[in-house]
Formats: C-alpha cells, structure tokens, sequence
C-alpha cells in the first residue's frame, strides 16, 4: 500500500516535486493544496502524510 503524501508547492519545481513523489516506491500525491491553511487543514484529516 503507497504512503499518500500531501504537498503545497507552487512555482516551476511543482511538477518536478510531483514527479519525483511519484515515481519513489511506495508514495504517491495525494493532495497538491493551494497553500499552508489547506496543507494543514487537510492533514488534520488524515488523509496523507507532510
């Protein structure tokens, strides 16, 4: 089962950022928030891992 991982990045290395999670055994992206307040909001969930 992959780890689901949460990111709020924005700029050029998104993608990059994206890239790599995502082709790491056992991670995949969960979540791109927009911003800190909805990284944090949607960790409180549980719903990934920062």
């Amino acid at each position: 089962m992959d780890t689901p991982v949460l990111i709020s990045v924005s700029g050029p290395t998104e993608p990059e950022i994206v890239r790599a999670i995502t082709s790491a055994p056992g991670l995949t992206v969960a979540r791109r928030c927009a911003d800190i307040t909805e990284l944090l909001a949607v960790a409180t969930t549980g719903r990934g891992a920062l």
